[in-house]
């Protein structure tokens, strides 16, 4: 019982590893385009403090920095995707300066939920000074095609860039 206990403090330590160094990898961008490197966690020779979980480590983390990589991928392909359809909305509307709003959107887009905040916003501001058809049809657009794009371009590229299945992927995102 003693020798379990002990065990699984182990594991939990590694865990602790593992997350902290995926933190890292998450907000500094260490991730190897080349695969999978952990400076102090793991040696040239596979020692350290991953070595209790074994050889299968090295699979464990390579697939965890590719997934790592492919969602912030996805989302920088979602956000492009959403300036670039706003951009047009906008245009269409009539919108003085779409190249700056579609720009606004897509640097919106980077935070949750932040993209509506910029159509919808420009969709009130046409309908106060008059533009109603032109308002609505800007909410329209930003409804229909602006929000949805995130829910289609994300999955895509990340279910592409790793071998998970596009429906499972979609499933998650939403």
């Amino acid at each position: 019982l003693q020798q379990v206990r002990h065990q699984q403090a182990g594991e939990r330590e590694v865990a602790q590893v593992v997350g902290a160094e995926l933190q890292l990898e998450a907000v500094a961008g260490l991730a190897s385009p080349r695969g999978c490197h952990h400076p102090g966690v793991v040696d040239e020779e596979g020692e350290g403090a991953l070595e209790p979980l074994g050889e299968r480590v090295h699979g464990y983390m390579s697939a965890i920095s590719q997934t790592v990589r492919a969602v912030v991928y996805g989302l920088l392909a979602a956000a492009i995707a959403q300036g670039t359809i706003a951009g047009l909305g906008y245009w269409v509307a009539g919108l003085k300066a779409p190249i700056a709003l579609g720009a606004l959107t897509m640097i919106a887009a980077l935070i949750p939920f932040m993209t509506p905040v910029v159509w919808v916003g420009a969709s009130i501001w046409l309908v106060i000074t008059g533009h109603t058809v032109a308002g609505t049809g800007l909410f329209l657009w930003g409804l229909l095609a602006i929000s949805w794009i995130d829910n289609i371009v994300r999955p895509l590229v990340i279910s592409n860039a790793t071998s998970i299945p596009f429906l499972l992927v979609l499933f998650g995102v939403l």
